[in-house]
């Protein structure tokens, strides 16, 4: 009788054993199935969040081709992906279009809002930026602005920062900055005035000691491409009836553009222009009332384009003038290397004596030079060389200028952003 009690009180000790040990399993099995299903639903989670976002890029995408492309496009558009909808909406502003596209994945929001502007936007950072022609100022020339040049920059006063790039970099005998504004960055810097950092390897007769921890500042491509160059020139060429053959020289105020003038314009009077102009010769003002001014109607605060495959002189009261809304420029640009070929006859790309206005000047490939009391309000090309009062004025619409393009004017996505 006592032997069998022990048995049970055995067994009874076993089942607890056993029941404990599959508790402590259980809990132990918990544990580790626990996170990894929580890992299972977050993963899952993230997906649908991921295939959500993916469906309202997918309508954004579609919509930025719609546009692009000139297809039809509602107000509203829906598109199905694996029986779930993005809704895309589109709304119409003067020469903006905003694109929100909205996505529900299996009860994942996501949302893309896109901003598209009817143009081709081609900020420009600097007050003036050169090649490895680099910038030469001499008299009283100023830039109000910066410098960025890939060559040495020496001379003038400089209200901004100047940098000069590559293991060569020089600055000489400029005053750079204002009010303890205003930085040097070169390998060298040599005899100038500096009101903010003097960024360089080697420094002499400066108003300040060279902080060397600096490397040197490295190459920035150019603003305009060779190829938005040919985009331009291809949009003209495409409307052969605008097409003028040969020397062209009007007696009266005119009105002009899309256009391409395969021999020499010769300006006397006002060209309205409400298009791009294209002069395969030289471009010549000829008197104190030439001028070309852009059409407000057209262009509004955008900013249009005049290409010249050899050279442009200004002088006296010749201008090139915008609409006179804010954002609104002129952009001269000369396709030439001038005065290396041959054609160019020892001229410079641009030379300008006195006039300009409200222009962005640009010979990317050639030399532009100033005298007397030349204003422009950005310069760009390989080499620059100032006299006289020349004043370079930068504005900080220069930053964000879109050109109209062509004769209804491309559409380029300036922003883009998550906004749920």
């Amino acid at each position: 009788m006592i032997k069998n009690k022990g048995k049970r009180n055995q067994g009874q000790v076993m089942l607890v054993v056993v029941i404990l040990f599959m508790s402590i399993s259980l809990i132990v099995v918990s544990g580790i199935i626990s996170p990894t299903i929580r890992n299972i639903k977050v993963s899952s989670d993230l997906l649908k969040s991921k295939q959500s976002l993916f469906l309202s890029g997918s309508g954004v995408a579609d919509a930025i081709y719609r546009i692009k492309n000139n297809l039809q496009i509602s107000e509203q558009e829906f598109l199905s992906i694996n029986e779930q909808i993005a809704t895309t909406s589109i709304i119409d502003t003067f020469d903006i279009k905003n694109i929100i596209s909205v996505s529900n994945y299996s009860n994942y929001f996501r949302s893309i809002e896109v901003k598209m502007v009817r143009g081709i936007p081609l900020p420009f950072y600097y007050g003036a930026q050169t090649g490895k022609g680099g910038f030469t100022m001499s008299g009283n020339s100023q830039v109000n602005g910066s410098i960025y040049s890939g060559g040495s920059v020496s001379g003038g006063s400089v209200i901004g920062s100047v940098v000069s790039a590559g293991p060569t970099g020089f600055i000489s005998d400029v005053k750079v900055g204002a009010l303890g504004v205003g930085d040097a960055h070169a390998h060298t810097v040599l005899n100038s005035n500096i009101q903010g950092l003097l960024k360089c390897k080697v420094g002499f007769d400066n108003n300040k000691i060279c902080d060397t921890s600096f490397a040197n500042p490295g190459p920035v491509e150019m603003p305009i491409s060779s190829e938005q160059i040919a985009k331009w020139k291809t949009e003209v060429e495409a409307l052969p009836e605008n097409i003028i053959v040969g020397n062209y020289s009007p007696s009266q105020p005119v009105t002009l553009g899309p256009v391409k003038i395969t021999g020499n314009f010769e300006i006397k009077n006002t060209v309205n222009m409400v298009g791009t102009i294209w002069v395969e010769g030289e471009l010549k003002f000829l008197n104190a009332n030439a001028k070309i001014i852009l059409d407000t109607s057209t262009y509004e605060n955008k900013s249009g384009v005049i290409l010249v495959d050899k050279y442009v002189n200004f002088s006296g009261g010749s201008q090139i003038l915008s609409t006179g809304i804010p954002g609104s420029y002129v952009m001269l640009l000369i396709t030439s290397d001038c005065p290396v070929s041959s054609f160019c006859s020892d001229n410079n790309a641009i030379s300008a004596s006195g006039g300009a206005g409200s222009v962005v000047l640009a010979a990317p490939y050639g030399t532009i030079s100033f005298s007397g009391n030349s204003k422009a309000k950005q310069v760009i090309a390989d080499k620059i060389i100032a006299a006289g009062t020349t004043l370079i004025e930068y504005e900080d619409g220069l930053a964000e200028i879109v050109f109209l393009s062509g004769p209804s004017g491309d559409y380029s996505v300036v922003s883009f952003s998550e906004v749920e």
